[in-house]
């Protein structure tokens, strides 16, 4: 299950910024819907393309429209405490079964400010004004994976591969653990490799060089693989936290599609963003 928080920008309509809550899961078992998304009107799952037709409608949104046509004005605040609010009740429909809750840093943390690294305690969870609690108080077979990229600022490196002495490096795939990690390490880098289809590229070009006949500078842009942290926040078993962070990165290789960026569920999760803000047509309305 990933969770992904949208933003909205104030608009002529709604005269004001919002931000959403979007929760997917992912259930390969099921032969009829194995991908769902949560609504929160219902307070259930439904399948995925519900979901993003009711995005798509305006509805299951935090910031619908009341049947008195006033909007209520919600704070900053008003908006995080509704986050966490949900992010509660999705936690609490699924503390009977078995699940890998994937969620992004850099994304959610200013919804859901006990993700930030001041206050994340391993093996619990925390909310705001309450003290934090065992990951076991949200389900016994619950385990989270906490996610960080680039986030726009270089909160981790572009890719990875390790160098030989005297040799540039290149990309690399797989799972990666730092070299000094201590016995119980729990951060991860998880790295994908460029799809079969994609031009080879020669090693060694670049853009900059100090040389003189270094060889010819690239004429496009070149596909970059995307970097990921994985940190297993919560894993009670220690001998565990491998085998969760490579499920999580196992789940950026689909069949249907060339390496994501992110793990499916989260993937899928921040499509919906195209579905609760869509973009008028040619002529200026949504068709």
């Amino acid at each position: 299950m990933a969770l992904w928080v949208v933003r909205k920008q104030a608009t002529t309509t709604t005269k004001r910024a919002s931000r959403h809550l979007v929760a997917v899961r992912v259930q390969p078992a099921d032969p009829e819907h194995p991908v769902q998304g949560w609504d929160d009107r219902v307070q259930d799952w439904v399948p995925y393309a519900d979901l993003l037709v009711s995005l798509a409608a305006g509805g299951n949104s935090a910031d619908d429209v009341p049947a008195s046509g006033l909007r209520p004005l919600l704070t900053v605040e008003d908006e995080r405490a509704d986050i966490e609010r949900r992010v509660r009740a999705i936690l609490f429909q699924v503390r009977n079964q078995p699940t890998l809750l994937l969620a992004n840093a850099g994304n959610l943390r200013d919804s859901w400010r006990w993700l930030g690294n001041e206050t994340l305690v391993r093996d619990k969870l925390g909310f705001a004004g309450e003290p934090d609690q065992r990951l076991g108080a949200f389900g016994e077979h619950l385990r989270v994976v906490l996610l960080r990229d680039r986030n726009s600022r270089d909160e981790v490196p572009q890719w990875y591969a390790p160098g030989k002495d005297n040799d540039t490096p290149g990309f690399g795939v797989g799972l990666w653990v730092s070299q000094d990690g201590a016995p119980d390490n729990l951060v991860f880098a998880s790295t994908a490799d460029v799809p079969k289809n994609f031009p080879k590229v020669p090693r060694g070009l670049r853009k900059l060089s100090g040389r003189e006949g270094a060889g010819p500078a690239p004429t496009v842009a070149a596909w970059n693989p995307q970097y990921l942290e994985l940190t297993v926040l919560g894993c009670p078993e220690q001998d565990e936290a491998a085998t969760w962070a490579a499920i999580a990165h196992q789940l950026r290789f689909h069949d249907d599609y060339v390496p994501l960026a992110r793990p499916l569920p989260m993937h899928l999760a921040k499509l919906a963003e195209e579905y609760l803000s869509p973009q008028p047509t040619d002529g200026g309305s949504l068709g």
